[in-house]
């Protein structure tokens, strides 16, 4: 417990899939019990800045689809070659979707980052089968 007056504490964690003591070998080979700035700053001098690059491409391209399919007053071309009206509960109509694909990743990447869009994705994947009768693979 904290004392009263002090209102930063520095917390070490550590993992081991084989045992407590283990964990304790990790913890202490990884970090050396250096303060958090230490690790900090040495984490900071190794950082790649090439993979800070490929890694905001990944998201740039993770974020890309699936597609918004409704148009601007919220009408959409159905499944079924019919035009709709988007449903109040959903901000867009997703299309190009690759479940298959993207179940692992993609869906769950923007299940954290953005549940509306998630809410969408569901939704559509609804109405695709509704309208269509298929689910995309």
């Amino acid at each position: 417990i904290l004392p009263v007056d002090q209102q930063q504490a520095t917390v070490y964690v550590a993992l081991s899939f084989i045992s407590i003591e283990q964990a304790r070998t990790n913890l202490q080979m990884q970090t050396q019990l250096k303060s958090f700035d230490s690790i900090h700053k040495f984490v900071s001098a190794e950082w790649n800045h090439e993979a800070v690059i490929k890694f905001n491409a990944a998201i740039v391209h993770l974020l890309s689809s699936p597609t918004q399919w409704d148009e601007s007053n919220g009408v959409y071309l159905g499944f079924d070659d019919q035009i709709y009206t988007k449903p109040d509960n959903m901000k867009h109509i997703c299309t190009d979707l690759s479940i298959w694909d993207a179940h692992r990743t993609q869906i769950s990447f923007i299940l954290f980052h953005d549940s509306q869009r998630a809410n969408d994705i569901i939704r559509s994947i609804m109405l695709i089968v509704e309208q269509g009768g298929d689910i995309p693979k």
